[in-house]
């Protein structure tokens, strides 16, 4: 029972990691600028969909993560690989 409290402490204690991110800041978490983002959602060579908060355009950092571990696919192949219909 103390370890279990230990976590929860620990988690309490942590900072919060964000779950999505603008524009801007997903093309810097890339590595990229962000006109190169743009292009490359233009072009549908950026896998993951953003989603829109109310009028904000979000990026979820799990799929961006996920999609550069499978080394970027096309926006259409990384929809098949996901099981996504669109």
């Amino acid at each position: 029972m103390e370890a279990a409290s230990e976590c929860v402490t620990a988690a309490v204690g942590a900072a919060p990691h964000p779950l999505a991110a603008d524009h801007s800041t997903t093309a810097h978490l890339i590595g990229i600028s962000p006109s190169h983002l743009h292009n490359l959602e233009a072009t549908g060579r950026m896998g993951p969909v953003p989603v829109y908060l109310g009028r904000a355009k979000r990026y979820v950092i799990a799929e961006v993560t996920a999609w550069i571990a499978a080394k970027c696919p096309a926006r259409a192949k990384w929809q098949a690989m996901r099981g996504e219909a669109r």
